[in-house]
């Protein structure tokens, strides 16, 4: 029986010929086997792993040469941070890969800190790459891994005591769910922070709420909460600010108004309308360059009628929404998102019949629906173009499973969910 002279070897095409040859007479004795009395099981089984092992040996995917098994292992650590401790585990060749692959290492979940030699083997194999982690307790980390802050990039943090005087130098990503004071964020501490994901839902009183030195964020998400905290954040931000999220967990009563001169993505989630207070959404914004809207009520919040919470619409041409408004204030809107169980487009296509001049630069409708939805999309496109004649611009209408997140602006999500530096 022809075997190869070197498993760990590529096979060449000769090898190739001779191991199919091999793998069909292996195939024709266990054929055989089977059909023997049941003292033949040890021999089946033998025949099984050879016949598993000579088709491993000529698999396409030992062909792979180094630089794409390197990618296909970073990807694979971003979607299981233990990854690259399993993928060593297979054979030596690909354990030679993501040994020399030190961006697979760089992504860490400090909450099993209990096995410090994984963590370091992690520290040492991801070499000078940024780090990608989860930190529950900063100072239990800085107990065991005291120079891990200069090393991270991105990081999700659950308990911030004991890092008083920690300085993050390269942290370009943070999130955080716990309340910090208004000193805790700091250029000194955070000199590279552009991007902030703030989800405490309540703020602790202070004596001061004013922010100082405040890092120049470019993209900021965070609950609305009572007291003057989170709107002190955004003025802190608003020079620099380019992408803003805002979910609305509980309307503050302070109202003010704030420019945000460079932002060009603004998107509001409406948590729970009940919330709501009786003068409507607190805070003005005024937004020279805004070019891309979504605003969403989540499945618990019913829309209360009075147009978009955001009213300076005049300059975006993106726009996505799960309720009607009118796209009179939208002059210059280009594409349209629906994302709703409601037959929100039957409404805002009889808008746009009735009044032709509405939108004139308007080129796609995108729309998402729930199977619960009572939209005949068959009937839409037919009858779309006939609607559209009139316009100077006809537009499309389109059904997708999932909206495409390409507005202008939309924040580019560095981290994929599953990996241990975002939000859970």
């Amino acid at each position: 029986m022809w075997a190869p002279v070197d498993l760990n070897a590529l096979p060449t095409n000769k090898d190739y010929i001779h191991a199919k040859l091999a793998i069909t007479q292996r195939e024709r004795e266990l054929a055989d086997a089977l059909l023997a009395p049941a003292q033949n099981q040890t021999r089946i089984t033998n025949l099984e792993k050879d016949i598993y092992a000579r088709r491993a040996w000529i698999a396409p995917i030992r062909k792979l040469g180094f630089d794409v098994l390197s990618l296909i292992f970073e990807l694979c650590s971003k979607s299981e941070w233990s990854a690259p401790l399993k993928i060593g585990a297979i054979s030596r060749s690909w354990r030679a890969v993501v040994l020399n692959t030190p961006r697979a290492w760089s992504i860490i979940d400090l909450r099993y800190l209990e096995d410090t030699d994984a963590v370091n083997t992690y520290l040492h194999r991801s070499g000078t790459y940024p780090i990608h982690a989860r930190i529950l307790n900063v100072s239990d980390a800085l107990k065991h891994f005291p120079n891990i802050l200069s090393r991270l990039l991105c990081v999700y943090i659950n308990d911030t005591s004991g890092s008083e005087n920690s300085v993050f130098p390269c942290l370009r990503w943070l999130t955080i769910r716990v309340h910090q004071p208004v000193h805790f964020f700091q250029t000194s501490r955070f000199p590279a922070l552009r991007h902030l994901v703030y989800w405490s839902y309540a703020a602790i009183p202070e004596t001061s709420t004013i922010f100082k030195h405040f890092p120049p964020l470019k993209t900021l998400k965070v609950n609305t909460m009572e007291g003057e905290y989170w709107n002190n954040m955004l003025k802190a931000c608003s020079a620099t600010l380019v992408a803003l999220t805002l979910s609305d967990f509980c309307d503050s009563q302070y109202t003010c108004i704030i420019e945000l001169p460079k932002l060009i993505f603004l998107r509001i989630y409406r948590a729970d309308a009940a919330h709501a207070s009786p003068s409507g959404w607190p805070l003005e914004l005024v937004t020279p360059a805004l070019q891309s809207y979504v605003e969403i009520y989540s499945e618990y919040s019913a829309y209360l009628g009075d147009g978009p919470i955001h009213k300076d619409l005049g300059t975006i041409t993106h726009l996505r929404l799960s309720h009607m408004i009118p796209l009179s204030c939208c002059g210059q809107l280009r594409r349209l998102q629906i994302a709703t169980t409601e037959d929100v487009l039957s409404l805002i296509l009889v808008e746009l019949a009735t009044d032709n001049i509405i939108c004139p630069d308007l080129e796609a409708i995108e729309v998402h629906l729930s199977h619960t939805a009572s939209v005949d999309a068959d009937t839409i496109a037919l009858t779309t173009p006939e609607m559209t004649k009139l316009r100077e611009r006809p537009f499309q209408i389109t059904f997708h499973s999932r909206l495409r997140d390409d507005f202008p602006g939309f924040p580019v999500e560095e981290c994929d969910s599953d990996m241990p530096c975002t939000w859970l």
